[in-house]
């Protein structure tokens, strides 16, 4: 006869086996609805550091991705992360996408840290600590600017800054309180608080901005409503993502209006992308995220089925940096200097801002004149050199088109553009010089 005590410390057995896999499929449920999928490595040629400062007698953090190329009076993008995130996890959180574009084109990528994992933005109603203990996320921005150019050659015309969903808010709230510091403000994921449920004071000014929302985000509503993180309402209402843009847009003295669709990278994909952007004294755009939920943009990243469908036919960082590039103010001039615009056949005298430097054209070799091997290369470069000289002092219209990328001798990459062609394609057509290729200089020996 089995006893007492062996049945009950066999049902307790039993119990805790209960126990144990209650709790296991309860880890599996939550890692299938929260988890992240990225679909790429964080690049391994630059650095990534962290600096702290005091504000307000608190001890405030941000990390730094230093790309291998960065360039002298470089540009900063600034990253907000969400509500509960942290300034690592935003790298993530955005596919690493910024940073595999800074390794391109060179400018740093900066990732705040808010406090107790939140930011002090708009929204009254809020009842994280931030908001509660009123901290100055805005101050600490300012500050955090100044720690960069200790660092750092940054250029402060050249900031761009971006959050997603409580950083979005905090984007949102920078604009209002510091309009002119900031280039382009750039949204995810959050729309403007109604009137009851915001504690800033609006500047009224205009600013550059874009907001990428999705239709069919759970928390943020794209129609504009309560904003519910799993039944906590605390954040109160926002009007919609329409209404969003056309507060901004209204702030502006727009000329016209653009929609268009975004082609599918995916054709199986449930989403797409609709873009309304309103052109005039600034850029305002609306990126309309269809069918889409609380995320960021790219597609190198699965967002977690708790914050609704990915889409992944746009790349967010992309987007902005196309923007950017057209808002950039940096005026280049062609200067002489010993009475000539150009040194050879592929490099000029330039201003920019005022300031002298030079610039390399684009897809085009020409022979060498200073250290020539042969009288042949140096006669066929002056040929050059004098045929792009006599280019400038005719032409009509002159632009140049450039991302500002400068190469090894600091000279700026760009296409110069002479009544409406390609300077570069020109001089090739010509037999002056080659399309170049890197590590494959030619022979004008021979």
């Amino acid at each position: 006869m089995i006893s007492l005590k062996k049945i009950i410390a066999s049902n307790y057995f039993i119990f805790l086996i209960g126990i144990f896999i209650g709790i296991y499929f309860a880890i599996a449920v939550l890692k299938y609805y929260t988890t992240i999928e990225v679909f790429r490595a964080p690049p391994t040629q630059g650095n990534y550091k962290t600096y702290s400062f005091t504000h307000d007698d608190l001890i405030r953090t941000y990390d730094v991705y230093i790309p291998s190329t960065l360039k002298k009076n470089t540009s900063v993008f600034f990253l907000f992360h969400a509500s509960r995130g942290n300034s690592k996890d935003m790298r993530s959180s955005t596919g690493y996408d910024f940073e595999y574009l800074a390794e391109e084109k060179g400018f740093l990528v900066v990732y705040p840290q808010g406090y107790k994992n939140h930011w002090n933005d708009c929204r009254a109603s809020a009842d994280y600590a931030a908001n509660i203990q009123d901290i100055d996320d805005v101050g600490y921005f300012q500050q955090m600017i100044k720690s960069l150019e200790e660092n750092y050659m940054i250029n402060r015309k050249q900031l761009v800054v971006s959050g997603i969903s409580n950083g979005g808010h905090m984007v949102f709230k920078l604009a209002h309180e510091i309009p002119k510091d900031i280039l382009l403000y750039t949204s995810f994921a959050a729309n403007l608080p109604v009137q009851d449920n915001n504690d800033c004071s609006l500047s009224q000014e205009e600013v550059n901005m874009i907001i990428f929302n999705g239709t069919n985000d759970p928390i943020n509503p794209f129609d504009g409503g309560l904003v519910s993180i799993l039944g906590n309402d605390s954040r109160g209402f926002v009007i919609s993502a329409e209404e969003t843009y056309n507060y901004w847009r209204d702030l502006t003295s727009y000329e016209e209006e653009k929609i268009m669709t975004i082609p599918q990278l995916d054709s199986d994909s449930k989403t797409f992308v609709i873009k309304k952007e309103s052109i005039g004294s600034k850029y305002v755009a609306l990126y309309s995220l269809v069918n889409g939920g609380h995320i960021y943009a790219s597609p190198y990243l699965k967002s977690s089925r708790f914050v609704g469908e990915s889409v992944r036919d746009i790349n967010g960082a992309e987007e902005i940096y196309a923007t950017y590039l057209e808002l950039l103010d940096n005026k280049i001039v062609l200067r002489k200097y010993n009475n000539q615009y150009c040194y050879d056949g592929d490099t000029c005298y330039v201003t920019l801002n005022g300031a002298n430097t030079k610039i390399r054209l684009l897809e085009l070799d020409t022979p060498e004149i200073s250290k020539p091997k042969c009288e042949a290369e140096l006669e066929l470069g002056l040929k050059a050199r004098d045929y792009l000289n006599n280019l400038i002092a005719n032409a009509s219209s002159i632009k140049f088109k450039t991302d500002y990328t400068q190469d090894y001798f600091g000279r700026i990459l760009a296409y110069l553009i002479i009544d409406g062609e390609d300077v570069s394609a020109k001089i090739v057509r010509n037999n002056l010089g080659v399309v170049y290729e890197r590590n494959n200089k030619p022979d004008w020996c021979l």
